[in-house]
């Protein structure tokens, strides 16, 4: 995930009120109909930006600033397949149908349409960036593009490899399959469209070629993910504290290996080391922001000690926090 993205994500939305998501066609010639948004916080924001890229085929940049948002699908009869790749964030999609997944950097998932009548998508990290194709696998196969008919590739097979028997796949960062659309997000627009239908054929080629992954993720009910987002805000909140999965488990009425399991498809990591990274994150903006002293600090983001905060400090960021607070200083000062 690039280090920047909140940044780029703010430039990104820049122009879209607050309360708002933007959906920018263009072309006059869009396939299918934009999704409406049924639902968006009133400090939220999303902009959805949507380019043809062959006959039955779309593209959309999605961004959001915001916790969630929930959409209406006009979804025709026709088989469709949507694939999404995540550029940076996390983001979890529910459906009425009752399916649901989660998305990290570098992931890649594949869906029928007809699943996702009613979609809300929650953001995990307050934020999301990612491309997806909407394809229409009719109208594509009975006009495709060039390598696709050579190859004797048909978006139908694609559909039916993928997403047959669960409904969807998912394919992990670590499987690099969707890394091949990195390049994508920095190009300027007069490049995007040329260069994505070439990596759309080329993302199509190589997913004729290669198996579904195994089913990893499992289904848990809304409630489940509700209460785990919970039992996040609540070490959030006040990260002085420092509970185990235990004092969890009871506090909150959940199976330990549940606890564990949900919380690392909601938030991609393990809690504790989910919990350190936001740990050394406040610490971070405790030494540029205040001049509270080393052991302060420790106390605030729930080090026993000044010597294990410095300790877990280097590990993170590679300098002590003395040297880190210097550093900034004196950035701010040229």
């Amino acid at each position: 995930m690039p280090g920047d993205w909140k940044q780029a994500l703010e430039a990104r939305l820049a122009d879209v009120p607050k309360g708002e998501l933007l959906v920018c066609a263009k072309s006059d010639t869009l396939f299918f109909s934009p999704p409406a948004c049924a639902c968006i916080g009133q400090d939220d924001k999303g902009r959805l930006d949507i380019w043809p890229l062959y006959p039955g085929v779309e593209l959309t940049l999605q961004a959001y600033s915001a916790k969630f948002v929930a959409f209406h699908h006009d979804v025709p009869g026709a088989p469709l397949l949507e694939i999404n790749h995540c550029y940076a964030g996390r983001v979890g999609c529910t459906s009425d149908t009752g399916l649901a997944l989660y998305l990290g950097a570098g992931d890649l998932s594949l869906h029928g349409l007809h699943t996702c009548v009613e979609t809300v998508m929650q953001f995990p990290f307050d934020g999301y960036l990612g491309f997806s194709f909407r394809i229409d696998t009719a109208q594509l196969d009975a006009n495709p593009p060039e390598f696709m008919r050579d190859a004797g590739v048909t978006g139908a097979q694609i559909l039916t490899r993928f997403c047959g028997e669960n409904g969807f796949s998912v394919f992990s960062s670590a499987e690099q399959v969707g890394a091949l659309l990195d390049p994508l997000y920095t190009l300027p627009e007069r490049l995007l469209i040329p260069y994505a239908k070439l990596k759309f054929q080329e993302l199509m080629l190589l997913l004729s070629v290669t198996n579904a992954p195994p089913a990893t993720q499992s289904a848990y009910k809304t409630e489940q993910i509700a209460l785990i987002r919970q039992i996040h805000d609540q070490m959030m909140s006040d990260m002085s504290q420092r509970c185990t999965i235990e004092m969890l488990s009871q506090q909150y009425h959940i199976n330990t290996s549940t606890l564990k399991s949900l919380f690392k498809t909601v938030y991609g990591q393990p809690l504790a080391a989910h919990m350190k990274e936001h740990r050394m994150e406040y610490a971070a903006r405790l030494l540029r922001t205040t001049t509270d002293s080393l052991a302060e600090i420790a106390e605030k983001v729930g080090y026993e000690s000044q010597s294990k905060l410095t300790a877990a400090f280097k590990s993170a960021y590679g300098v002590l926090p003395s040297e880190y607070r210097k550093e900034k200083k004196e950035n701010g000062r040229s």
